[in-house]
């Protein structure tokens, strides 16, 4: 069977959560194709999250670099500092001894000396500065439309602010047989949506979630939930017809 959004056959899906983290971090969730992606504890935003500020500055420090146990990593004489060591006659010789590839480096006051890394620089805020940088966090709004997570995983997940107003509402996605536990879901609609199998009696917490025109057939979903022209409403999981979730106070 072919998948309707990409026209691959299931068994053909290769996406990894890897890649579901780099399409994340530009909200493109827009006639794509996740079959079964694991999005556990990502973090879903309707409105756009915009803190930054401009600084003003003339000169960038870098901070250390460190290792994956946050210890500061310090830098090593290679071939090449070796090979300058030993110059011997009227060639200037910049160190005092010979020196080792793979030897710590140390400064004449014999004081370690750190890498800095160059991926993160600081600006020095200056009021005058010539240079301008925006500083902060800024987080693109998700944009969900026409797209396939059939039996994708959103356990530990949040959802926020998908609504009218803000242009986000999560519409014609195939959610059918997703799981969702522990998930957060605050002001999300989801509108022309395929909800088939879906049990959300197992949320974290839940505030002001509706279902338009959606596809019910087999779901479980909390009382407090709004249904608004659902279909196959009679269809829905009859053991735990909407039965209510557990609304835990954050």
């Amino acid at each position: 069977m072919k998948c309707q959004i990409c026209n691959l056959l299931y068994e053909e899906h290769s996406l990894t959560r890897d890649d579901a983290l780099n399409i994340h971090k530009f909200g493109g969730y827009r006639n794509r194709c996740f079959l079964k992606t694991n999005f556990k504890g990502f973090e879903f935003k309707g409105k756009l999250t915009d803190d930054r500020v401009i600084i003003k500055y003339n000169n960038i420090t870098y901070p250390l670099l460190r290792d994956a146990k946050g210890r500061p990593i310090i830098a090593k004489y290679s071939k090449k500092d070796e090979q300058i060591s030993l110059r011997t006659g009227k060639v200037s010789n910049p160190y005092i001894k010979i020196v080792q590839e793979g030897q710590n480096k140390f400064d004449k006051l014999g004081n370690p000396i750190f890498l800095l890394d160059l991926d993160n620089p600081i600006p020095v805020h200056h009021p005058n500065g010539k240079s301008i940088i925006k500083s902060g966090i800024y987080i693109k709004k998700s944009l969900f439309k026409n797209s396939n997570f059939e039996k994708s995983d959103f356990s530990n997940t949040i959802f926020k602010s998908f609504l009218k107003k803000y242009n986000s509402r999560i519409i014609a996605c195939n959610f059918s047989k997703t799981k969702w536990n522990g998930a957060t879901l605050e002001n999300v609609i989801f509108k022309d949506c395929n909800m088939r199998g879906v049990d959300m009696t197992n949320l974290k917490f839940f505030k002001n979630v509706a279902f338009i025109n959606c596809n019910m057939r087999g779901s479980r979903i909390p009382d407090e939930m709004v249904l608004q022209n659902p279909i196959n409403e009679n269809l829905m999981d009859n053991s735990r017809k909407r039965s209510k979730s557990s609304i835990r106070k954050r």
